[in-house]
């Protein structure tokens, strides 16, 4: 049986309008990569080189533009996704769950950047543009944060949580 969600947050890595610009930027550098070599205007090794160049850059604008975190509040636990970097959705399951609570987030400052980072601290899933996430405190004394748009619902959410347990 699947657990009843309670709040869902998609974010992404970049904001739309440049995921946008990444994927016209790829088309045209792309595009003129193809004419230059079909015109044969360089010679072999400029076209290897630019191509690997080309494909380089499309892969990491490609991946930049996939890159999504769904982060939902069930009855069973918190469960994490972060496309396309873990196949599989953690669970933090209640049990597992000594506190939880909002608090302000500084992934450069605490983490060293954004995705899915371990430190001596513990462990961080994070997008850009986030300042504030949900601090996990596991049972096992390990720590988790989650980075958050909506902390004003993240609380509502873990207060309604609270109030039903």
């Amino acid at each position: 049986m699947q657990p009843q969600a309670l709040y869902v947050e998609v974010q992404q890595m970049v904001s739309k309008p440049v995921r946008q610009a990444l994927w016209v930027l790829s088309f045209f550098f792309g595009a003129s990569t193809i004419i230059q070599w079909v015109q044969n205007e360089f010679i072999l090794t400029d076209t290897a080189a630019t191509f690997l160049i080309g494909c380089v850059l499309f892969t990491i604008f490609a991946l930049v533009a996939l890159v999504k975190m769904t982060t939902t509040f069930t009855t069973t636990g918190i469960m994490i996704n972060y496309f396309p970097f873990y196949a599989n959705t953690r669970l933090f399951a209640w049990e597992e769950i000594a506190e939880a609570q909002v608090r302000p987030y500084n992934a450069l400052q605490e983490h060293w950047g954004w995705g899915v980072r371990f430190n001596a601290s513990g462990m961080a899933y994070s997008v850009i543009g986030n300042r504030s996430a949900l601090q996990l405190r596991l049972k096992n004394s390990s720590t988790v944060l989650i980075s958050t748009a909506q902390p004003g619902v993240i609380e509502e959410v873990l207060h309604q949580l609270h109030q039903n347990r």
